[in-house]
């Protein structure tokens, strides 16, 4: 069985693929079995035999067998997790109010 680790912050995918009777299992339920191992913020999408499956690891780092199940499993890069600085663009200054000439209208309003 291949080994791998999970390192402490750090945001996990996997590819899992299910056979016979776990075919049926509901995200809820892989989700529930990712979280009793350690994981948090688990997320599984997909039905039938592949579900596909996001979580991320707060606990100290591990190292563990791969499961048959689990396909393909990678860390998530930083920037696809949101931790990067988002770029916003920059706002024009907006232009000076043009000053209105006063004319015989305005000044008798003004008066009024």
């Amino acid at each position: 069985m291949a080994k791998f680790t999970v390192r402490k912050g750090r945001r996990y995918r996997a590819t899992i693929k299910l056979t016979g009777l776990k075919r049926l299992a509901s995200n809820e339920t892989i989700a529930g079995v990712l979280r009793t191992v350690g994981f948090t913020e688990v997320r599984v999408e997909g039905s039938g035999g592949t579900r596909y499956a996001t979580a991320l690891w707060s606990k100290a780092d591990a190292t563990a067998d791969i499961p048959p199940e689990v396909e393909k499993v990678e860390e998530m890069p930083l920037m696809a997790i949101g931790k990067a600085r988002t770029m916003r663009a920059k706002r024009k200054p907006k232009a000076a109010a043009k000053k209105r000439r006063k004319t015989s209208t305005t000044r008798r309003k003004a008066r009024g």
